[in-house]
């Protein structure tokens, strides 16, 4: 049986309908209503018959879900959708959010205090945090009310992730592209739309009066924007059975759809037959009675039948819950076509099973995705601009180290010319004095078998001094075995005297680097030489 009513949402007729089949009919369930408000006022007296009540949307129904024991929602309901909001926003690492919603609006309003309601759950309380929440006012006309330039300033100081509401988006980014705010990179607007078909088509920036010069900046700054939607299955399959409805409704009830495809609830409602048919065969196989008097069935027993399932549908692979209410999918969707400014989906999740599957990638303003905290907080408060003053005296501070830096290089450049130009390493002849009678004993008693013979001064160490001074020496110059050396005193040291075979050494000033760095290092060395490097 079936019973139809006003084509609006009516809790009256609704709830008179269903009277007149409980009383008249035996009734097994009840398929529909639709309208949330419609589905509460029939579900309470579903629940308190027993009968099943299966409906491919009411999604927001009010009070303790278990108030609706018999309620069986086939298409998703908001606590679900809510949790798919926050399931794309821990995809794309963003944790920090704020709130824009329209209140008084039933879907956007109960969406909204879904989130936050969320949040208090253990496993989303420490994982994300709601910055901010604001709300406007829309009257009849639809006309907005609040001054939504206020409210986007307020949401720029708390928040990178917006979470937006309805037609009145197109005002959002309108502003928000007016604050550069679309375009930078640093900002992501996420909008929700329940039937993708309408998310794919949306090209609401398109709409209004203003020039096209403006409709095409409102279409750049929608690329900026991110829309939620129910997941549609792709494929032939789904598209032959929005041909087939298409043609009965026109046939049957001359009804004409104006969408190319027919949306997702109407395949919800199809599957909320699939699944009590499901069910009553489920029933019957497990049931031994056979009476025709009276209800057919225990409605609870086939409530519970319908709960904690999983089975192939027209909208999708549908799986219900504990609770009688279907963990639905989601698409996100992108301006992936920024020439005609059309949406398409870039991203599904699977609800049921937690996973995504990616489709195209996403486009971002200005090439880079949003940060979840910017580097100097939402209002930048955590890098406060510095006064004139402090700016001034830290450049002239810069200035002065850098003239430092150049004055200590000149410096060290010029000790390092006049250490080069030191020629205190130079031994005169009339410097080195021997004692008198200067003889055999006057020759260092040291082998050069031993210490000397390490440091190659086996050659020419023995018998040598310039021919001017040969003659004030008693001394043997012929040759003689390399047994022993001249020695004489330099300003009180021992010192040993050999003959360099070069004529003339050209000081040049590679050479007399060397010399630099070999006598800094003999400062480190050996005592004998540490003496020696000093005292000349």
């Amino acid at each position: 049986m079936y019973s139809n009513y006003v084509d609006s949402c009516n809790e009256t007729a609704s709830l008179g309908k269903a009277v007149d089949l409980v009383q008249n009919n035996n009734i097994i369930a009840f398929i529909g209503p639709a309208c949330s408000d419609d589905v509460e006022v029939v579900g309470r007296l579903a629940s308190y018959k027993g009968i099943p009540l299966l409906t491919g949307l009411g999604d927001v129904v009010s009070g303790e879900r278990s108030t609706y024991s018999t309620l069986i929602r086939t298409s998703y309901d908001l606590w679900d959708e809510a949790r798919a909001i926050l399931a794309f926003l821990s995809h794309l690492k963003w944790h920090h959010f704020g709130l824009i919603y329209r209140y008084g609006d039933v879907y956007y309003q109960t969406l909204a205090d879904q989130l936050v309601n969320l949040l208090g759950d253990d496993e989303y309380s420490r994982k994300f945090f709601c910055e901010c929440k604001e709300s406007y006012v829309r009257d009849a006309n639809k006309t907005i009310l609040t001054d939504l330039v206020q409210v986007i300033d307020r949401m720029t100081k708390c928040a990178r992730m917006i979470i937006g509401g309805e037609m009145d988006v197109r005002a959002m980014m309108k502003i928000a592209h007016q604050k550069k705010m679309t375009h930078s990179g640093e900002y992501a607007f996420i909008h929700t739309e329940l039937i993708e078909g309408e998310a794919t088509a949306n090209t609401s920036w398109a709409g209004g009066a203003e020039s096209d010069e403006t409709k095409q900046t409102l279409k750049e700054a929608y690329q900026a924007l991110l829309i939620v939607s129910l997941n549609q299955p792709p494929g032939d399959f789904y598209k032959n059975f929005s041909d087939e409805v298409k043609q009965r409704a026109f046939k049957s009830y001359n009804y004409t759809y104006n969408e190319e495809m027919v949306n997702y609830f109407t395949a919800s409602f199809h599957d909320s037959v699939l699944l009590l048919c499901r069910a009553l065969h489920d029933y019957h196989n497990m049931s031994d009675s056979q009476s025709t008097d009276g209800p057919l069935i225990d409605g609870r027993q086939l409530v519970a039948r319908m709960k904690n399932v999983s089975f192939s549908g027209i909208s999708g692979d549908v799986t219900i819950d504990s609770d009688g209410d279907r963990i639905a999918d989601y698409a996100l969707l992108d301006q992936t076509d920024q020439e005609s400014g059309h949406f398409n989906v870039v991203m599904r999740y699977f609800g049921a099973t937690k996973q995504y599957v990616g489709v195209a990638p996403i486009h971002w303003p200005n090439g880079k995705k949003p940060v979840d905290l910017p580097e100097c907080g939402f209002d930048a408060s955590k890098c406060p601009e510095l006064p004139f003053w402090d700016i001034l005296t830290a450049s002239l501070l810069t200035i002065l180290v850098f003239l430092l830096a150049i004055a200590i290089l000149i410096y060290r450049k010029v000790k390092l010319e006049s250490a080069l130009t030191n020629m205190s390493w130079r031994v005169r002849w009339e410097d080195i004095t021997f004692p008198d009678n200067v003889g055999i004993s006057a020759l260092s008693r040291l082998s050069i078998s031993s210490q000397m013979s390490n440091k190659g001064m086996e050659t020419d160490w023995v018998c040598w001094v310039p021919n001017e001074h040969r003659q004030s020496l008693s001394i043997d110059w012929s040759p003689k075995t390399n047994s022993q050396i001249l020695t004489g005193f330099y300003k009180g040291n021992l010192v040993a005297i050999k003959r360099l075979p070069q004529k003339r050494i050209e000081l040049t000033r590679d050479i007399l680097l060397e010399l630099k760095v070999s006598k800094d290092r003999f400062m480190f060395i050996h005592e004998s030489l540490r003496l020696f490097a000093l005292n000349n």
